[in-house]
């Protein structure tokens, strides 16, 4: 801890980079699934009649919005991938976390 105020912040972690410094740069942000904000979005998918489901097939960071919560990326089971192309164009990209234990791989002794 450097001592300044950011690093104090609840969810200083939440975020973080891909090739931080570079023009290919990502920010990446961490998310884990909310059982009363699914339950809700499975109640408007019902009303809709699946429009809303519609909606989250053409921009998945929306049903990622309704579905999850911002969490620090350690505890993250979803990641919204933002990439920013030469400080104009905006891309979001949301992702599946696959953990995978050292211990499981074959190629260890």
């Amino acid at each position: 801890m450097n001592g300044d105020a950011s690093s104090h912040k609840p969810y200083n972690d939440v975020k973080g980079h891909i090739n931080k410094g570079e023009e290919e740069e990502m920010e990446i942000i961490g998310f884990k699934e909310s059982l009363p904000h699914k339950a809700l979005t499975w109640i408007g998918h019902l009303v809709t009649l699946g429009l809303l489901r519609l909606i989250f097939h053409w921009w998945p960071q929306l049903g990622l919005y309704c579905t999850h919560t911002r969490c620090p990326l350690e505890k993250a089971t979803k990641i919204l991938v933002v990439d920013i192309y030469e400080k104009r164009f905006k891309s979001l990209f949301v992702k599946d976390i696959k953990k995978i234990s050292l211990s499981e791989n074959p190629g260890n002794s």
